[in-house]
C-alpha cells in the first residue's frame, strides 16, 4: 500500500538556472538558487519530480517525469516548492488527497510520519492507543494569558513524546533510508493567536542523513 500524500500551502521558489545532469539515467536536472533548503518538492509543467535530492541550500538535483522525458529543456518551466521559513510565514497544513496519487519517498516520508503522529490524539488508534502527539487536543485546551503557557509547555512535551516513539518505532523497520529515518525532533516559533483561536507550531525535523526541515503546522 503506497503512503499517501499531505498537501501543503507551499511558497514558490524561482531557480536562477537549470541544466541536465549529464549521463544521469534516469534523466536529472540540477538547479541553483537560493533557500532550496526549504524546498519539498519540484514541478515541471506541473508534473510532480519523482526524485528530488537536495545537495545545498543553493543547489538540487530532480528527476524529470517519464511523461516529459521527450520534452527539450528550453520548453520546461519548474515549479521550486518550499515551505515557510523560521515561522515568518504562516501557513496551514492541508489534508487531502493529490490528484497524482504516488510513493513518498526521503525527507517528504519523514515529515508525513512526525506531522500524522503530531496531529493524533492518543487513543484514536484502536491498534496503537498510546500513539499520538495530541496537537489538535493540546491546542483546545484555553487560550487565556495562563492557557497559553501551558500550551506552549505541552506542544514541547508532545514534541518530545513524538521524537521518542518514532525513533522507537523505527529501529526495527531495515527498509527506511536514512533520509527517512528520525535523527530529532526540535520545537521552533510556538505562536499563540487568542483572536483566531490558532496555534502555528514549527518544528525542526531532522534525518539521519543530516539533513533538517522546518515545518509550520498550523492548528485550530
Amino acid at each position: 500500500m503506497k503512503d499517501l500524500r499531505f498537501t501543503f500551502v507551499l511558497d514558490t521558489i524561482s531557480p536562477d538556472s537549470v541544466i541536465e545532469v549529464e549521463g544521469s539515467s534516469p534523466k536529472r536536472l540540477k538547479a541553483t538558487g537560493t533557500n532550496f533548503d526549504r524546498i519539498v518538492e519540484v514541478r515541471i509543467n506541473s508534473v510532480v519530480s519523482p526524485s528530488l535530492s537536495v545537495l545545498s541550500p543553493y543547489d538540487l538535483e530532480f528527476q524529470v517525469p517519464e511523461v516529459l522525458l521527450s520534452l527539450p529543456l528550453g520548453e520546461m518551466s519548474f515549479d521550486l516548492l518550499a515551505i515557510g521559513h523560521r515561522g515568518l510565514n504562516p501557513q496551514l497544513l492541508i489534508l487531502d488527497l493529490s490528484s497524482q496519487i504516488q510513493e513518498v519517498t526521503g525527507i517528504q516520508k519523514l515529515v508525513q510520519t512526525v506531522t500524522k503522529l503530531l496531529l493524533t490524539t492518543a487513543g484514536t488508534d484502536r491498534y496503537a492507543p498510546d500513539t499520538g502527539g495530541n496537537l489538535y487536543k493540546i491546542a483546545g485546551e484555553g487560550l487565556s494569558p495562563a492557557g497559553v503557557q501551558r500550551v506552549q509547555a505541552a506542544i514541547g512535551e508532545a514534541i518530545a513524546r513524538t521524537e521518542a516513539r518514532i525513533i522507537e518505532a523505527q529501529a526495527g523497520i531495515s527498509r527506511l533510508t536514512a533520509e527517512e529515518k528520525l535523527r530529532s525532533l526540535q520545537p521552533g516559533v510556538i505562536s499563540v493567536d487568542r483572536t483566531s483561536g490558532r496555534v502555528l507550531v514549527e518544528v525542526f525535523v531532522g534525518s539521519m542523513a543530516g539533513s533538517t526541515q522546518s515545518v509550520p503546522v498550523t492548528v485550530g
